[in-house]
């Protein structure tokens, strides 16, 4: 027997002996690899990702003179908005919004309840700038918050039309210190005026008389009044609140003695327009928003404000009590007068609250209607047979 030959006969063309070559075999695919990488590229992401870290284009061509000038100005605008009210979103809004006009992209905002801090990254070839400014102290003030929102409109408005402001980095700082050193819109006794409005507007909601109005009038003026000395005085806002809430319970106490009905209901007068200037809606605003801190820290200053008011009429109910005269303030107090009345007394408390923050005419007028309509509401929320936080959230809505 011979041995087999290493060469085979090859059908085709070309006949006789063929040697099969490596490249030609081939093996075969395996089933299990084509499904797991078809399976990648089901699960495996092709695109970037949504939010880029540390990305971001710096502004290289900025020179170290315009970056400066325009990182001041952002301060500054940021420091007013947030000492007149604005929350934090809208203000590391606006001021963002301020540097993209000036062709600084690479700004960052950091916001706590007391600061603001402004930085801009030059990339590596040039140093980075980082200022901070304190915010010693904020009271809702709209009409120059709207008059800065307006600058900062302006100015955006001409880098959208030209590519570059109209207004320089200077011209704009001088611009914003004007608005924010001219006088106020009303002179202080306007302010105090305000806030008797809105006490005597309290006081209506209940039912209560003409006498009773005059007295929730004296004691929301006395109150400004205390508030403003103290302040120039440098007290701390915790005990301005003590001081300034034993006078309701002071004058209602005096009420009580001689005899007169419903005491509480000057003492529910003075505690809401205590409350006004606190910002509720601003700390569920930010918390809303996401800035976490400042919420925290506005929902504290508003729970020590608070305490400080209920210490204040607790004293001087406990000062009646140890001279004998043990007058309660009563926890609830039901709403009360014609709807005529009501009405009356809730478009006063728009006026008298807007008139305390100085806002403008316009703002005044679309506020009393608000508040005049939303009251109707809510009196048509009750008389239909709704709860009073049922009938409050229609009114709310509406």
């Amino acid at each position: 027997m011979s041995d087999q030959s290493p060469y085979t006969s090859m059908p085709g063309i070309v006949t006789g002996p063929q040697r099969i070559g490596r490249p030609q075999l081939i093996p075969a695919a395996r089933l299990g690899r084509q499904l797991k990488y078809q399976a990648v590229r089901v699960v495996r992401s092709s695109s970037p990702p949504t939010t880029a870290i540390g990305t971001s284009i710096a502004a290289d061509e900025a020179t170290q003179r315009h970056a400066r000038a325009v990182c001041d100005l952002a301060l500054r605008v940021g420091e007013a908005l947030l000492s007149t009210g604005a929350s934090a979103a809208d203000c590391v809004a606006a001021v963002l919004r301020l540097g993209q006009a000036y062709g600084i992209s690479s700004m960052h905002i950091d916001i706590t309840y007391t600061s603001i801090a402004v930085s801009v990254h030059r990339g590596v070839d040039e140093d980075s700038l980082t200022v901070m400014r304190v915010i010693p102290d904020r009271s809702p003030d709209y009409t120059r918050l709207q008059a800065v929102q307006r600058h900062i409109d302006d100015i955006e408005r001409s880098a959208q039309e030209s590519g570059v402001p109209t207004m320089e980095v200077d011209a704009a700082r001088t611009r914003l210190v004007d608005l924010l050193s001219s006088p106020h819109p009303y002179r202080r006794w306007v302010v105090t005026l305000g806030a008797a409005i809105m006490s005597v507007g309290v006081v209506m909601l209940y039912g209560a008389g003409p006498v009773m109005w005059a007295v929730a009038a004296l004691s929301a003026a006395l109150v400004d009044r205390v508030q403003r000395l103290l302040y120039i005085w440098g007290i701390a806002a915790f005990f301005t609140q003590v001081l300034s809430a034993a006078i309701p319970a002071g004058i209602a106490l005096v009420m009580y003695s001689i005899g007169r009905e419903s005491p509480s209901v000057v003492v529910i007068s003075g505690i809401v327009v205590l409350l006004a200037g606190l910002s509720v809606l601003g700390a569920a605003q930010d918390a809303i928003d996401g800035y976490y801190v400042t919420a925290g820290a506005r929902g504290l200053e508003v729970m020590m404000m608070t305490l400080g008011i209920a210490i204040g009429v607790a004293l001087v109910l406990g000062i009646a009590r140890w001279f004998g005269v043990s007058m309660e303030a009563a926890p609830f107090v039901a709403l009360g007068g014609t709807p005529l009345i009501s009405t009356l007394g809730a478009a006063l408390i728009a006026l008298g609250f807007c008139l305390s923050t100085y806002s403008g005419v316009r703002v005044i007028g679309l506020s009393i209607v608000i508040a005049s309509g939303a009251w109707l509401v809510l009196e048509g929320a009750l008389y239909l047979g709704l709860a009073t936080p049922a009938g409050v959230g229609v009114a709310r809505r509406s």
